[in-house]
């Protein structure tokens, strides 16, 4: 069993055609005294190269090294042309990973899922089906990223989409993109007139991504998208975000200014992980409060790091900016936060090291907007900005990486 070179994730072993696995590498260190994932579902977009994933899996290598994590590929012809019944049978292994990984840990399982793009975003919800399928039960999804998914369909970004996608070269460019938008144009008329404006692929995944028969309806959820992304349009998944927060949904709403299609990490690494670390918080704060009952309001829960009670289910940056009475602007160049022009020539494993160690580095004769700060309201603004060394000099895929 092997998969082509340019897939390989570093690290990882290949368990499965298109499912990857990764153990443990260390006991992990929690933030605050919150407990970590114990298993990590990362569904890259279509066609990802494993070099560039790795970027995200060393990432959570990092803040949570006693989890374990499984990454689930996708390519075109599965995104396009499998049928859902063929996509979940391929999704056996992934299954019975995920069962043997919960009968294993018992309570304690507790699982983190992260979808890109259209093709991570469909895989998750096949796979959730799937499992939901075997075992009769919802997929026991902890908390869920979405970074740059779900949008619409709409035939000029998909044009887009191609045109990237297509060689450098000028005249196998031009070509390309005049018999691939003739294909999709085809396929658009077959699909509207036959099939119906819903009935296909980026739809269904829309709407299964809300379904309560395959989700938690109270699981967190942190939508990282972009309004410069021109494959996917910003106002498709702000939609999307609306409707997760009337479902009842707790919503992390993260929204970029000119970012490319799935390059946010690499472009704002200090909000998007601080996005990811205060969701998963998220998580931990909600299951602690239905284990112990306790009213976090009250003040009767004392972990090492003082975490306000949420005070709504939609929280968006920009929310929490105005909240601790203080510029974003301010807050960046203060003493709490890590200088980035330091930051930036460290690597992303010292820079979440830190993060970790700041969040559990005791409060004493700090200033309320501090103790905010840390609490991990503010983590979105003052994670260390870091980039992994001889990042720039990788090729770019497709989605800009």
């Amino acid at each position: 069993m092997s998969e082509p070179q340019h897939t390989a994730i570093p690290g990882f072993t290949l368990i499965a055609p298109t499912i990857w696995e990764q153990r443990p590498i260390g006991r992990g260190e929690s933030f605050s005294n919150i407990e970590p994932p114990s298993l990590i579902i990362v569904l890259p977009w279509t066609g990802a190269h494993g070099r560039h994933v790795a970027k995200y899996t060393e990432a959570y290598q990092t803040m949570f090294p006693s989890a374990s994590i499984l990454c689930i590929t996708t390519s075109t012809k599965d995104l396009c042309l499998r049928s859902s019944k063929r996509k979940q049978q391929r999704l056996q292994p992934a299954v019975a990973h995920i069962l043997e990984h919960v009968e294993r840990n018992n309570d304690r399982a507790n699982i983190l899922v992260h979808a890109f793009s259209e093709g991570g975003s469909n895989k998750a919800v096949e796979l959730a089906e799937a499992y939901s399928q075997t075992t009769g039960t919802r997929l026991p999804c902890s908390a869920m990223c979405l970074d740059s998914t779900p949008g619409h369909p709409r035939y000029l970004r998909l044009c887009n989409a191609l045109k990237k996608s297509l060689p450098p070269i000028p005249i196998l460019n031009c070509t390309g993109l005049l018999v691939g938008g003739a294909l999709l144009g085809g396929i658009w008329i077959l699909y509207k007139c036959i099939k119906g404006h819903d009935n296909n692929v980026i739809s269904r995944t829309r709407w299964r991504l809300q379904d309560p028969n395959h989700w938690d309806p109270t699981a967190p959820r942190c939508y990282l998208y972009s309004k410069g992304d021109r494959l996917i349009a910003w106002k498709d998944i702000r939609e999307h975000v609306g409707e997760a927060v009337k479902s009842g949904a707790p919503v992390m709403d993260v929204c970029f200014e000119d970012t490319a299609h799935c390059k946010h990490a690499a472009a704002h690494p200090d909000r998007y992980w601080g996005a990811v670390a205060l969701t998963w918080k998220r998580t931990c704060i909600d299951k602690e409060k239905r284990d112990s009952k306790i009213d976090l309001q009250k003040d009767t829960i004392e972990p090492v790091v003082s975490i306000p009670k949420p005070t709504t289910n939609y929280i968006s940056d920009h929310n929490m900016a105005a909240a601790t009475n203080k510029p974003t602007a301010l807050r960046q160049s203060s003493d709490i936060s890590v200088s980035s022009n330091t930051s930036s020539k460290r690597s992303i494993r010292v820079a979440a090291s830190s993060f970790r160690a700041a969040l559990k580095k005791p409060f004493r004769g700090w200033t309320k907007e501090a103790l905010w700060a840390k609490s991990g309201l503010d983590d979105v603004y003052n994670f260390p900005t870091v980039r992994r060394r001889g990042a720039g000099e990788d090729s770019t895929d497709s989605h800009g990486h």
